[in-house]
């Protein structure tokens, strides 16, 4: 993404929607670039809607941050990370080079879980494995365990030479971890509203917003979790884990 000024909301907007924010499948050329590219222009339209910047602003590409923003109140430097299971990748991959559309059962991801071999993969992407049913709240606890992983290696990122700080910091998280369903949003985000600042010292960010599908959730120190709607213009659906 090219660096860009914006005056108004409505000049934003023109600017974000000029661009090609298609991204191709696993198998077809999807680079981190172009992953960052639309998750910048969705999470942009949906945190200015929300008050959360502010006008005139200027967008910059980075690394380590990923994105800089420059406005009249200060400089923010955003972090931005996509929340997959490995092995959830390596399936959809499989499903995309060997055309297999089965309905398929999505096992149990967790962040600490050995890598699966490639028989294993193959039959969860042919839904042949045997998924045993999720029990209880395990969906959300597995959730919230992989958020918390994520902040924390990007907690280690940030201490590192190299990342450059700013007024303000945040850390952005495109959450591609268990899909558009199977998850009660509500539960999740109270459970890592609980924990993601529990331990401020770890968690060297201002704040962590966790996008997703329809909704960006909005987390800081000593405040509620608040949500805000994506707009309608970019609920565009992410193809693929």
């Amino acid at each position: 993404m090219d660096p860009f000024d914006a005056a108004s909301l409505s000049e934003l907007l023109d600017n974000l929607r000029a661009r090609d924010v298609r991204v191709p499948r696993r198998t077809e050329g999807r680079t981190t670039e172009l992953s960052e590219t639309w998750i910048t222009c969705r999470f942009l339209a949906t945190a200015v809607g929300a008050g959360l910047l502010g006008f005139p602003l200027r967008v910059e590409p980075g690394e380590r941050p990923d994105l800089v923003v420059t406005m009249r109140s200060g400089r923010v430097g955003i972090e931005i990370t996509e929340a997959v299971p490995e092995d959830g990748a390596r399936v959809a991959a499989y499903s995309e080079h060997k055309g297999t559309n089965e309905f398929r059962f999505i096992p149990r991801y967790r962040v600490n879980d050995p890598r699966r071999s490639r028989a294993e993969v193959d039959e969860i992407a042919r839904g042949k494995a045997r998924i045993l049913p999720r029990m209880g709240n395990s969906v959300e606890r597995d959730w919230v365990e992989a958020m918390l992983y994520l902040v924390a290696r990007k907690a280690e990122s940030f201490a590192k030479p190299g990342f450059k700080e700013h007024p303000s910091n945040w850390l952005l998280v495109y959450d591609n971890w268990t899909g558009t369903a199977g998850l009660d949003e509500k539960m999740a985000m109270e459970r890592l509203d609980e924990q993601i600042f529990a331990h401020a010292p770890k968690n060297p960010f201002d704040r962590v917003s966790v996008l997703r599908p329809r909704t960006l959730f909005e987390f800081a120190p000593r405040a509620v979790v608040v949500r805000h709607p994506v707009p309608e213009d970019w609920m565009g659906r992410w193809e693929g884990a």
